[in-house]
C-alpha cells in the first residue's frame, strides 16, 4: 500500500526538506547531485548510505520511494515521492515509477554507497479484491407455511440462506443441519441441498443465489453462522433496496452483500486460526480476549452494552465470544454485564444523589421499570425498598 509522505509517517526513515531540494546547494565537492530516469518497476537491489543522509526529490511523473530498515524486500514500505526528503544513514531504499517512468533528483555522498542485492520483486501497489461477487441471480424474502418442504437442488452458483423467523432443517449432501432464527448458511457450487420444516413450524427466510470467486470455498460451506446485529442491518438494507428499487439499487445491493460476506469470513478466519493453535497458545489468546472484553465492559458500564458491540470491539463472532467468555468466567456475558450494572446501581443508590430514573439512565437500562424488575430479581428487594432499608 502506498503511504502519504509527511513528517510523521516518514519519521522512522528520514525527514522532509522544508526549503526544497534546491536549498541543499551544489558547492560541496563531496556530494554528487544528479538526475536519474527510472523505467523499471522491478526491485532487485536496495541502496544504503552508512554514514550520510541522501537527499531526493521528484522531477517528472510519479515516483514511489521504497524504504526499509533491513536489506529485505519483504520489509519495504512505499511512499509517494511528492516532495524533497532526506533519507537517514543506514536506511535501505530504492525508487520505482508508479506507471511507466519517472525522473528524480538525488544528492548523495560520493564515497558512501552500498548496493545490496535482494530477491527480485515487482511490488503490487494497487488494491485488488480477494473476493469477487459479480452477480446476484435471485434475491427473495420467503414466508413459508407449516410443513414447508423443498425437495432439493444443486447448481453452479453459490446460495445464501438466512432464517429471519422460526426455524428449518436443511440437508447438504446428506448431512443434516438446523437453522434457527438469526442463523445463516452458505451452499457452495454444486452442493445438493434440501430445506424443510416440521408440521408445527413455519419459517421466514432470505435466499440469495449469486456468483462468487473465492480462493478457499471450504471456509464457508458445511457450517452455520450466528448473525450479529451488524450483519442483520446489512441484510435489512439489501431487502430495502430490493423493495424500493432506487437508482443504482442493484449496484449497492452487491456492495452490501459483499461487505456482509467479507465480515462473516473475517470472523471465521480469526476463529479458525485460534482453533489450529496448541492448547497453551489457544488458552493464552482466549484469556487475552476475555481480559480485553472485561476492560471494555468496565470502561463502558454507564452505557448500553450489547453483545454485538463487544464482538465488533474484539473482532470475533458473537457465538464464539459467548462460548469462550462462559468458559473463562463461568457466567454468560449478559449475566456478567447485568450483575456489574446492578452492583454499580447499589453504589449509586447509597450516595443518595440520584433518583431511580437517573440511575437507570446512567447505567444504560432501557427504562426505570426494567431496571427495577432486574434489581428485584437479583436481590429480592426493589430499588426503592433497598434505598429505604439502608437509611
Amino acid at each position: 500500500m502506498i503511504e502519504n509522505l509527511n513528517p510523521i509517517s516518514f519519521a522512522d526513515f528520514g525527514n522532509i526538506i522544508c526549503q526544497g531540494f534546491d536549498s541543499i546547494g551544489s558547492n560541496n565537492l563531496s556530494v554528487n547531485i544528479y538526475e536519474k530516469n527510472i523505467t523499471s518497476k522491478q526491485i532487485d537491489c536496495l541502496i544504503m548510505h552508512a554514514h550520510s543522509s541522501t537527499a531526493m526529490d521528484i522531477v517528472k511523473d510519479i515516483a514511489i520511494l521504497c524504504v526499509s530498515h533491513e536489506p529485505n524486500e519483504t520489509a519495504l514500505r512505499y511512499f509517494l515521492l511528492d516532495k524533497a526528503v532526506f533519507i537517514k544513514p543506514g536506511i535501505y531504499y530504492n525508487v520505482i515509477p508508479l506507471y511507466g517512468k519517472c525522473t528524480i533528483k538525488i544528492a548523495e555522498a560520493i564515497n558512501d554507497y552500498y548496493q545490496c542485492p535482494v530477491n527480485s520483486v515487482t511490488p503490487s501497489l494497487s488494491i485488488y479484491p480477494k473476493i469477487e461477487i459479480s452477480k446476484i441471480h435471485t434475491l427473495f424474502y420467503q414466508e413459508k407455511e407449516r410443513a414447508f418442504k423443498f425437495n432439493g437442488e444443486s447448481h453452479s452458483s453459490w446460495e445464501f440462506t438466512y432464517v429471519d423467523k422460526g426455524y428449518m432443517y436443511t440437508e447438504v449432501n446428506g448431512k443434516k443441519f438446523q437453522l434457527s432464527q438469526g442463523e445463516a448458511m452458505f451452499y457452495g457450487p454444486n452442493q445438493y441441498h434440501t430445506q424443510y420444516t416440521d408440521i408445527h413450524s413455519s419459517v421466514c427466510f432470505i435466499t440469495i443465489v449469486f456468483d462468487m470467486k473465492l480462493q478457499n470455498a471450504g471456509e464457508f460451506t458445511n457450517k452455520t453462522f450466528t448473525v450479529d446485529t451488524e450483519i442483520k442491518e446489512l441484510l435489512k438494507k439489501i431487502i430495502h433496496e430490493k423493495q424500493n428499487n432506487h437508482y443504482y439499487s442493484d449496484d449497492i445491493i452487491l456492495c452490501y452483500f459483499k461487505e456482509m460476506t467479507i465480515k462473516l469470513l473475517r470472523s471465521l478466519k480469526i476463529e479458525n486460526t485460534i482453533h489450529t493453535l496448541d492448547s497453551a497458545s489457544k488458552n493464552y489468546i482466549e484469556n487475552s480476549v476475555v481480559k480485553k472484553v472485561l476492560e471494555y465492559i468496565h470502561n463502558n458500564i454507564d452505557k448500553k452494552i450489547t453483545l454485538s458491540d463487544i464482538s465488533q470491539y474484539v473482532f470475533i463472532s458473537q457465538s464464539y465470544l459467548s462460548r469462550i467468555f462462559k468458559k473463562q468466567m463461568g457466567v454468560t456475558l449478559i449475566e456478567y454485564i447485568n450483575h456489574l450494572k446492578l452492583e454499580k446501581s447499589k453504589d449509586l443508590i447509597r450516595t443518595g444523589k440520584y433518583s431511580l430514573t437517573q440511575i437507570a439512565d446512567i447505567l444504560g437500562f432501557t427504562s426505570v421499570h426494567y431496571f427495577s424488575r432486574q434489581f428485584k430479581e437479583k436481590y429480592g428487594i426493589s430499588p426503592s425498598g433497598y434505598s429505604k432499608a439502608i437509611r
